[in-house]
C-alpha cells in the first residue's frame, strides 16, 4: 500500500492508496501530526482490504517548516519502518522549468501542481500553455508558457 500526505500550513491530507492503486480511505485534518498518524493506523486496521498487507511507500509533499517536517517523517518512519519520499521543487522537472532564481522557495504543493498538470496535458510534448490555481492558505497562480 501507499499513502500519500499533503503537509500543508493549516491542514494535513493524506489517502490511502491499495496495491492496485485504488484509492481506499482519505481524509483531511487540521489535528496534529501524532494524531493523524494515529487515525491511519486505526483506518489500516479496520479496512478489510487493507489485510496482509503492509504500507510499502508514503510520499509526502509539504510547506512545513523544515525542523516540523523533519519530526512528521522521523515518526513515519518509525510507524512503517519505510523511507519517506520526500516531493521538493526542483528547477526543473518533466520538461518544465520552473522560473523561480532559488527553485526551492516555490512551494512544494504549486510545484506538484505545475507538474500534474503539464502530464495531464501533455504539456512538455505539444508546447501547450497553461495556468493553474492553487487554492489553498492562500490563492496563487502560476502560469507556463508553452
Amino acid at each position: 500500500m501507499i499513502i500519500d500526505i499533503d503537509a500543508g500550513n493549516t491542514r494535513v491530507k493524506w489517502q490511502l492508496l491499495g496495491d492496485d492503486g485504488r484509492k481506499i480511505a482519505q481524509a483531511a485534518s487540521s489535528e496534529p501530526e501524532a494524531s493523524i498518524l494515529t487515525a491511519i493506523v486505526e483506518i489500516i486496521d479496520l479496512k478489510p482490504q487493507c489485510a496482509d498487507r503492509t504500507v510499502e511507500r508514503v510520499r509526502i509533499a509539504s510547506v512545513q517548516e523544515a525542523s516540523k517536517l523533519a519530526n512528521f517523517i522521523a515518526s513515519i518512519e518509525d510507524c512503517w519502518k519505510v523511507s519517506v519520499e520526500s516531493a521538493s521543487s526542483l528547477a526543473v522537472s518533466c520538461g518544465i522549468t520552473n522560473s523561480y532564481s532559488v527553485p526551492h522557495t516555490m512551494g512544494v504543493d504549486r510545484w506538484s501542481a505545475i507538474i500534474a498538470a503539464a502530464n495531464l496535458i501533455n504539456a512538455p510534448a505539444s508546447g501547450s500553455s497553461f495556468c493553474v490555481v492553487d487554492a489553498g492558505s492562500a490563492m496563487t497562480l502560476d502560469f507556463v508558457a508553452g
